[in-house]
């Protein structure tokens, strides 16, 4: 079917508008998009340009009256490719445009994936026309594109160019709602930016602290960095924001009693709009660890949207949010306390048949995701995140991998007393790694609650610096390969990587590699990130080697000259 761009465009309000990923070219600046001033144009503007994987937004009105603007009219819209494919899409409600709740003005996203000319068409769904026009999508400053699975090594993560993702995650869990509005840039530039380069953000979005409050467990106040003072910190208030409206000083951790979730909080979600702007500015990719339409904290209270409207929740997320490259979907945290298997099915294909992107999709359960069609990747959680453990670790992961990427989520976090030390994160997150996961750090647990007060920032820092600049794309976890204590990810007749988590002799079994090749090994100390060579070997026969000490190490073999026997 032809479509007619021009259709209406001389009986409602249209504007164009980038929003903040395509006010980045070419230096991923962080500065959000400033809404601009509305036009009645008697023709579609054709001159917009919007990076590939960047965000078209388009905005519009509509004068109907309606009870709830956010559920009672839906703006539905097709987006045809310059291959002549085409995508269906809708908007959502955005109360006045600039944050505040009440208004006329709806809001329509999308990401284009080619390059060329895109047309768009759309209609309300109480018969009053919506935006149409056109668009071009050029390859200059491409953005990065959602997340995919490697479907050449399934442990890890690339973007659609093939580009790869060494995910480096860190818990930020108030960025979302800390009032601290002038400190928020310095923390997310802190933490994912300059300073410690994570790319891989934990930080939660259904918040339960009012506006102004401390946020703080049992009586001591969460603190972050202090942007005017070097290794000092500030008490995090919280913003009061939270997605959908509620009554009352704060939502209720009852389920959310007080909470109207067919209502969104319009400047909660302009706020989670700037968040994700700066998040994006560094090429951060965000986890919503608690969730879509819930979360159960063990024992100390929930929010859980109500079945009648988890769907229209799930739309409104989407609708807002899909357009941008750098999310996760999470439906629950801790699922299993929340919803039944079935409910969770339903939820996870609404959701995969609602995306057109496809971004990365799992569930936070107490142990790990359960594995399903819908699951892309699958969360762990045990032992509180009190398992330091390598060989646990690894196991763990290497069991809990179903052709999907696991994601070492409360497995080794930081907290003395309570969790673990600092040295026992460094043996628990090798472990994990070991075991072909990605790991989480955490540190922001008693006594101290403080963000970037932990030991094991070095730690991390060395380990993923030295695995993410060999070609960890081939690596497997073959713990078979080598004796009992030890760990190994291997590319056979390549490269391997063994970890020994506390001293002794290390036994590669390289009998399978035939004694032509020469490999150059190199001991790495993971708590110094110090490096020394430990000769070279051939293969043909099992080797041993000697750690230095009897701290943990790790021994990197990498193939020097491979010549085939005849």
């Amino acid at each position: 079917m032809s479509l007619d761009p021009v259709r209406h465009f001389n009986v409602y309000r249209h504007r164009l508008v980038l929003a903040a990923a395509l006010n980045v070219l070419p230096a991923w600046s962080g500065t959000p998009a400033q809404s601009p001033r509305a036009v009645t144009p008697e023709r579609p503007v054709v001159a917009l340009k919007v990076p590939l994987w960047g965000r078209f937004e388009t905005t519009a009105t509509n004068v109907g009256r309606f009870a709830n603007p956010f559920t009672d009219v839906t703006l539905r819209a097709t987006f045809t490719r310059p291959d002549q494919s085409s995508v269906t899409f809708w908007g959502f409600h955005d109360g006045d445009g600039n944050g505040g709740q009440a208004g006329n003005v709806w809001k329509l996203r999308f990401m284009p994936d080619q390059v060329g000319t895109w047309l768009f068409a759309s209609s309300f769904s109480d018969g009053r026309p919506g935006p149409g026009g056109k668009f071009q999508c050029v390859a200059e400053g491409a953005r990065p594109s959602p997340l995919r699975v490697d479907p050449a090594n399934r442990y890890y993560w690339v973007f659609a160019d093939g580009t790869r993702f060494w995910p480096r995650a860190y818990t930020a869990p108030e960025l979302f709602v800390a009032g601290n509005e002038r400190h928020r840039p310095f923390w997310v530039d802190y933490f994912f930016g300059a300073k410690h380069r994570f790319n891989f953000c934990n930080a939660n979005l259904l918040n339960f602290v009012g506006i102004g409050e401390e946020l703080n467990w049992q009586g001591t106040p969460y603190k972050a960095p202090d942007p005017a003072r070097d290794g000092q910190f500030v008490t995090i208030r919280g913003n009061g924001l939270f997605p959908f409206q509620y009554s009352g000083a704060r939502p209720r951790f009852d389920g959310g009693s007080n909470v109207d979730w067919l209502r969104p909080s319009v400047r909660c979600w302009a706020n989670v709009d700037q968040v994700l702007g700066e998040l994006e500015a560094r090429q951060a990719v965000w986890f919503n660890h608690w969730g879509m339409i819930g979360w159960d904290w063990s024992g100390n209270g929930r929010l859980l949207v109500p079945p009648a409207a988890r769907k229209p929740v799930l739309r409104y997320w989407i609708a807002r949010l899909a357009p941008y490259w750098n999310i996760t979907w999470n439906i629950a945290g801790e699922w299993d306390e929340l919803l039944k298997r079935t409910e969770l099915d339903e939820l996870g294909a609404f959701i995969k048949e609602a995306d057109p992107w496809k971004h990365p999709l799992t569930a936070h359960a107490l142990g790990t995701t359960v594995d399903r069609p819908w699951v892309d990747f699958r969360v762990q959680q045990f032992a509180a995140g009190t398992s330091s453990d390598a060989v646990t670790n690894a196991h763990r992961a290497a069991a809990d991998y179903m052709n999907k990427p696991v994601f070492a989520f409360e497995t080794s976090w930081e907290a003395t007393p309570g969790k673990l030390t600092a040295d026992q994160v460094r043996t628990g997150a090798w472990g994990s790694i070991m075991g072909g996961a990605f790991y989480l750090y955490a540190e922001c647990f008693e006594p101290t609650l403080t963000w970037g007060d932990g030991g094991a920032f070095r730690f991390g820092e060395i380990m993923h610096e030295f695995l993410s600049g060999l070609a960890y794309w081939r690596l497997k976890p073959d713990h078979g390969l080598v004796n009992i204590g030890s760990l190994c990810l291997a590319e056979l007749g390549q490269n391997y990587v063994i970890y020994r988590p506390s001293g002794g002799t290390i036994v590669l079994d390289l009998t399978k590699v035939p004694p032509t090749s020469t490999f150059k090994a190199d001991w790495l100390d993971p708590r110094t990130g110090a490096r020394h060579a430990a000769g070279s070997v051939a293969g043909g026969a099992s080797r041993s080697f000697t750690c230095p000490s009897l701290n943990d190490w790790v021994l990197n073999l990498r193939v020097l000259w491979h010549e085939l026997a005849q």
